[in-house]
């Protein structure tokens, strides 16, 4: 057998499985042993060969499905702009850019990122738009030009873009860089809601619900990240374990619609800044820095249950 054809051979599936190769080789000199050995000897060893490959095979596809679950952080805020512009005289960019530059202007050295413009009226742009939407997870049915995707979050028409690009960014640059997660809705969609969140049983805690351009959630910002590791509770230290959820990154909005149920809440405390404790809630930035510490010391903090 030749080497190139080999060589083609070594990755069954298309996927780099350790030892592969290596297997691949000793069944070849397996089926080279065949011509060599009588009829029952040949059945044990195509057997043998056959059972080897099934294995090599089962082991690609595990890797292929697991592939997304380790799939890196992007290194950069990946902004993607994408347009229908049939006039060849015409910039579908033009606009977009100025809407862009006036909503990064002060924030834009934050966090780095990168930005990729295409016309889905050219082909390279509409085989672009099908990767990127296919890669996130995203139908493309509803779905209308201009738009920008940053992440795996969708905003149509450049009024849309206007108002939302500067808290995309800032809330992109967050889930890479400070969390160290990006929801994909093709790996995250049917997940339980709450499974990347716990707190310990025998702790305090308290949810927060916020957004990164919401003036009342700045305004408190301090006094958050200023909050004790541990609360007195009937005179012992207990640890308090704080959840920060930002509302507008990936789903997150259906974790707090989640709370809202659970706990009954008005439509005039729908809002954020918000606080979630074992048997209720604090609405609004001064009820959250008048009431929390004292809340949380009379322990409303213990006993907490996600939805």
């Amino acid at each position: 057998m030749s080497k190139r054809r080999r060589e083609g051979s070594l990755y069954p599936c298309g996927a780099k499985i350790p030892g592969c190769s290596t297997l691949i080789l000793f069944i070849e000199g397996l089926w080279i042993a065949v011509l060599n050995r009588n009829y029952k000897a040949r059945t044990s060893i195509l057997s043998f060969s056959l059972l080897l490959l099934v294995f090599i095979a089962a082991g690609a596809v595990l890797a292929q499905e697991a592939a997304p679950e380790s799939a890196p952080l992007p290194d950069k805020i990946q902004l993607r702009f994408f347009h229908d512009t049939a006039c060849g005289s015409c910039d579908g960019t033009e606009e977009f850019l100025e809407i862009l530059g006036e909503a990064l202007d002060g924030v834009r050295d934050i966090y780095p990122y990168t930005l990729y413009m295409a016309n889905v009226f050219q082909s390279t742009g509409r085989e672009e738009f099908v990767r990127v939407t296919d890669e996130i997870g995203l139908s493309r049915e509803n779905l209308e030009f201009p738009l920008m995707i940053v992440n795996s979050k969708v905003y149509q028409g450049l009024e849309s873009i206007r108002n939302n690009a500067r808290e995309a960014y800032l809330t992109a640059g967050e889930d890479i860089f400070v969390n160290q997660y990006v929801y994909w809705p093709s790996r995250d969609k049917d997940k339980p809601l709450f499974e990347r969140y716990s707190v310990s049983a025998d702790h305090a805690a308290a949810v927060y619900f916020y957004r990164t351009t919401c003036e009342e959630c700045n305004s408190i910002k301090p006094f958050m990240d200023a909050l004790p590791q541990t609360v007195m509770i009937d005179g012992q230290p207990v640890p308090l374990d704080l959840v920060r959820i930002n509302t507008r990154s990936g789903n997150n909005g259906e974790r707090i619609y989640a709370f809202f149920d659970a706990y009954q809440v008005p439509p005039e405390h729908q809002t954020v800044p918000i606080i979630f404790l074992s048997n209720g809630y604090i609405s609004g930035a001064e009820a959250i820095e008048e009431t929390l510490i004292n809340r949380l010391e009379a322990g409303e903090g213990l006993g907490f249950a996600f939805p």
